[in-house]
């Protein structure tokens, strides 16, 4: 046996046994899918940030916009759904460019978990 794969063995997730069933992964995405901390202030300034900062300026740059009939969301009755035609990945860093600040940081994304949440 070599060095390395001494070490590799260390290092590493021991090897399932051949002769055992896995047993099937624990999906933690949905309802049971633990978001509280994500609602705590550290988390929603650093989002806040990486959006205004980071995200909404390369969206503009990239896929510049044209907002029309912005003087509707200042009568919105809050909650409310905004919905994207989901073109594509990029339907949300366009939509929340597109939103005033008083909507944009109050967004909450709903995404795909089969599609960014199965590690399987």
């Amino acid at each position: 046996m070599s060095a390395s794969s001494r070490a590799r063995s260390v290092l590493g997730a021991p090897p399932w046994p051949s002769t055992i069933p896995r047993p099937a992964p624990e999906r933690r995405t949905g309802l049971t899918y633990e978001h509280d901390w994500s609602r705590r202030y550290p988390p929603r300034l650093a989002r806040a940030m990486v959006l205004d900062g980071i995200t909404r300026p390369l969206t503009k740059i990239i896929a510049p916009t044209t907002v029309r009939g912005s003087e509707i969301l200042d009568h919105l009755e809050l909650p409310v759904i905004l919905a994207a035609n989901h073109a594509s990945h990029a339907d949300t860093p366009i939509l929340l460019a597109a939103l005033p600040p008083a909507i944009r940081h109050h967004c909450v994304v709903a995404a795909a978990s089969d599609y960014f949440f199965d590690r399987t």
